[in-house]
C-alpha cells in the first residue's frame, strides 16, 4: 500500500464525543493514539499510520525555494516601488472555508519573494461575461477573498473582499462584500454603498444605496452566488437587481441603469431584443478524411494536412493540431507528438488562459497520473505534476502571466514558463501543523 503497488485501502478512524473531557479515559485515550508514541505501535504492528514513520522524505524535507514572508502583517498596503504580483498557495484547509481549492493564499513577486503572509481565500482576476453574445473580458486588477463562514440571509457564505492592482502600485480602499465585473470596470459593493471602479484604479461613480433607491435588493444582492440569471450580472450599461416575478411566462428583471441611476423593468424577451446575440468565431475546426490523411474546415477556410482523422473535431494551436476528445496532438507535418504508453492513456487538455501551454496527461492503470506542459511550438517544458487520483488530495494547475502554479499532495511550486526555473516553493500543511 505504501509504494502504492496494491492502492486499496481501508481507512480505520478514531471517533469520540466532542463533549468529553480533557482529563477523562476517553480523551486521553484519544490523544495518545494520535501521538508519536501511539503512532510507532500502530506502525509497529504493520499497519500505515497517518505519521509514516517508514517513508520519506515527509514536507519538512522538501526543499523550499524563494523569499518567504517573515514578521507582522496590518493588511494589504501598496508597494513603495510597484511590481507584478502572484498568487501562491501557502497552507491548506482541504475543502474547508475559508480556503478556496484548500488552500490560503499569499501575494508574492514574479521574481519569487512573498510581499503577503497566506492570507487569502481566494486570489483571482475576474472575467466579465456577455450575458447575450458570450463574450468575455478578463480584467487586470487582482480580486482578494477573506471569509469568516457565517451565512447570510440568503443562505450564501460572507465573504471580505480587497481589491489591488497587479503591481500592488494601488489598493482599493476599505473591504467590500461583492464585486462584480463589467466590460472595463468592477463594482464593489459595500454596507451602504457601491463604487464603480475602472482597471487602472479611478473612482468612475458612486451610487449610495438609500438615495438611488437600491436598499430593497441589496440583502439578496450582497449574499447571492451568482449563476443562471441575469442578477448580479452587467449587460451593456444595466446591472441585473434581480427578477420581479420567477413565475411568469417572460420573467421580468429589475434593473439598475449605471448611466442614468434609474431603476428599470425588463423581460427577458426584451432583454434579448436590446442586446442581440451575436456569434463569435470559433476556435474549432470540422475535420473529414482525406485519401492522404485530413481536410480542416471552419467556415471558408480548408486545410489540408498529412494527419488521419480521428474526431470529427479538432483545434489548432501554434504549430500542433489538438483532436477533442480523442487526446491525440500531432505537428502539422503529420508527426504524432503524444507516444503510445502500454501503462495507461494521454490526455490532451485545451491551452491554458493566455495559450501559452498545453496539458498532457499520462492517466496510468494504477489510477496515477503525471502532467507534461507543452509551448505552441511543440517542445516540452521540463516540469510535470504528479497526482494520486483516488486519494482526493488537493490538485490544482494555474498560470498566471508567464508563472505556471502546481499545487500537489505536500507542496506548492511555481516555474517560468520561458525557462522552466522554479522560483518559489513551499511545503504545504494542514493548518496547525
Amino acid at each position: 500500500i505504501r509504494s502504492e503497488e496494491y492502492p486499496i485501502v481501508n481507512p480505520k478512524y478514531v471517533v469520540i464525543s466532542a463533549a468529553a473531557e480533557e482529563d477523562s479515559p476517553t480523551k486521553r485515550l484519544y490523544d495518545w493514539l494520535l501521538s508519536e508514541e501511539g503512532q510507532k505501535l500502530i506502525a509497529a504492528e504493520g499497519y500505515i499510520s497517518v505519521m509514516d514513520f517508514d517513508t520519506a522524505p515527509r514536507e519538512s524535507d522538501i526543499e523550499p525555494v524563494g523569499v518567504f514572508w517573515e514578521g507582522p502583517w496590518e493588511g494589504l498596503t501598496p508597494l513603495a516601488e510597484p511590481e507584478q504580483v502572484t498568487a501562491y498557495a501557502g497552507q491548506r484547509l482541504s475543502d474547508r472555508w475559508p480556503g478556496r481549492n484548500g488552500c490560503l493564499y499569499g501575494l508574492m513577486t514574479r521574481e519569487g519573494e512573498a510581499v503577503t503572509p497566506p492570507v487569502f481565500s481566494s486570489v483571482e482576476r475576474l472575467t466579465w461575461r456577455d450575458w447575450f453574445s458570450d463574450e468575455s473580458l478578463e480584467l487586470r486588477p487582482l480580486v482578494l477573498r477573506q471569509g469568516n463562514g457565517e451565512r447570510g440571509e440568503w443562505g450564501a457564505l460572507q465573504s471580505a473582499y480587497t481589491l489591488a492592482a497587479d503591481d500592488l502600485s494601488w489598493v482599493w480602499p476599505g473591504t467590500w462584500r461583492q464585486v462584480i465585473p463589467g466590460p472595463g470596470y468592477l463594482l464593489l459593493l459595500g454596507e451602504d454603498h457601491m463604487d464603480q471602479v475602472s482597471e487602472e484604479g479611478g473612482l468612475l461613480k458612486r451610487w449610495d444605496y438609500a438615495s438611488w433607491g437600491l436598499t430593497e435588493y441589496m440583502p439578496e444582492l450582497l449574499s447571492a452566488d451568482f449563476f443562471d440569471s441575469i442578477q448580479g450580472h452587467v449587460a451593456g450599461n444595466l446591472l441585473g437587481l434581480g427578477a420581479t416575478d420567477w413565475s411568469a411566462n417572460d420573467t421580468e428583471f429589475a434593473l439598475f441603469d449605471l448611466d442614468s441611476g434609474e431603476i428599470v423593468t425588463h423581460t427577458w424577451s426584451e432583454l434579448e431584443k436590446m442586446f442581440p446575440f451575436q456569434a463569435r468565431e470559433s476556435d474549432i475546426w470540422n475535420v473529414t478524411g482525406t485519401e492522404t490523411g485530413c481536410r480542416l474546415t471552419r467556415g471558408e477556410e480548408s486545410l489540408e494536412l498529412p494527419i488521419p482523422a480521428l474526431t470529427k473535431y479538432a483545434q489548432l494551436w501554434g504549430d500542433l493540431v489538438v483532436f477533442l476528445w480523442g487526446s491525440r496532438v500531432f505537428y502539422r507535418d503529420g508527426r504524432e507528438v503524444l507516444p503510445s504508453a502500454e501503462e495507461g492513456t494521454w490526455r490532451a487538455g485545451s491551452p491554458m488562459a493566455g495559450g501559452e501551454l498545453l496539458t498532457l496527461s499520462l492517466n496510468r492503470k494504477n489510477n496515477t497520473s503525471t502532467t507534461w506542459f507543452l509551448h505552441p511550438d511543440g517542445s516540452f517544458l521540463g516540469v510535470t505534476a504528479e497526482r494520486d487520483q483516488l486519494s482526493g488530495e488537493l490538485f490544482n494547475i494555474t498560470l498566471d502571466g508567464y508563472i505556471l502554479g502546481i499545487v500537489e499532495r505536500d507542496r506548492a511550486s511555481y516555474y517560468r514558463i520561458d525557462s522552466g526555473e522554479c522560483i518559489f516553493r513551499i511545503p504545504l500543511y494542514y493548518e496547525g501543523d
